[in-house]
């Protein structure tokens, strides 16, 4: 899985880096995806921000961090 890093450490590049992750109903919920017409290729997406409850996504409830280490 890739993961959109929202920070990381100069000193330890990407051995130290964090993101911020968000619970929905007490878990992880899985990745949002957009609605960009017809076609075979739907984008989506774990960053917080897309949890913000429009257009029918879910809502976060909490935030939380996770580090790479």
């Amino acid at each position: 899985m890739l993961v959109e890093w929202d920070w990381w450490s100069v000193e330890f590049g990407d051995a130290h880096a964090g993101a911020v992750g968000v619970l929905v109903g007490g878990g992880e919920p899985g990745p949002v995806y957009f609605d960009v017409g017809s076609g075979p290729d739907v984008p989506s997406t774990s960053h917080w921000s897309a949890y913000d409850g429009r257009h029918r996504r879910p809502r976060a409830e909490a935030l939380r961090a996770g580090c790479a280490c």
